[in-house]
């Protein structure tokens, strides 16, 4: 509970303090439990959320079924599909799945909208987030575009760590670093006779993490 607390802290860290104030009074208490779709394509925006702690992954589905991870939301992160319905009146054209339990606040469209119009300090902090967002997916297309896939394969393995070992799937990683679960099994057998990692059910265990890094960096 304490760490769940710190995190929150932390996160909220770069939050005006007005506006938690605001979701506070306008919002209304959101919780969700690992696994939940919080929004599917298609589908029209329920309201604004402001994440407290835990994260949403944000992805993309293609005609195939292949999956791509579009960017994730973290404490005090704005979620673009959700202000692009919300401003543009369109529907969800990705879906929203908790990684880890979330909890916040959430403010109605009506009361998102009421804020929008009154609220200088709120507009400002959208601009902001939106701006924020936008860098870093322009960062997420040109490391797609320009590095290599052992170079963004490591990276996903690096980042992903706990204990090195990483708890996805080939297909989960692939999503990660937008390439074919085909594509990302046949290098991680590569790392594997390198010995730089050891495939596992479900699982990849990092064996050497130095050179994964320098993999990463395209030094290896």
């Amino acid at each position: 509970m304490a760490d769940d607390a710190k995190r929150k802290a932390q996160g909220l860290a770069a939050v005006p303090a007005a506006i938690v104030s605001l979701l506070d009074v306008e919002g209304r208490p959101f919780r969700a439990p690992v696994g939940t779709i919080v929004f599917r394509p298609g589908e029209v925006c329920a309201g604004y959320i402001l994440v407290q702690s835990g994260q949403i992954r944000v992805a993309l589905t293609g005609a195939t079924g292949r999956e791509a991870t579009l960017y994730r939301v973290g404490p005090g992160e704005l979620c673009v599909q959700t202000f692009q319905c919300l401003v543009g009146g369109e529907r969800y054209t990705a879906s929203g799945t908790v990684e880890r339990e979330v909890e916040g606040r959430m403010l109605s469209q009506a009361a998102f909208e009421r804020q929008l119009a009154r609220s200088e300090p709120f507009r400002r902090f959208l601009m902001e987030q939106v701006a924020q967002r936008f860098a870093s997916l322009t960062q997420a297309v040109e490391l797609t575009a320009f590095t290599p896939l052992p170079a963004r394969l490591a990276a996903a393995l690096l980042r992903h760590a706990e204990d090195e070992t990483v708890a996805l799937t080939h297909a989960a990683l692939a999503a990660e670093i937008g390439s074919a679960r085909e594509a990302v099994s046949r290098h991680l057998e590569h790392f594997a006779r390198d010995g730089l990692v050891a495939l596992e059910r479900n699982r990849v265990r990092l064996l050497s993490v130095a050179r994964l890094r320098r993999t990463a960096e395209g030094t290896g």
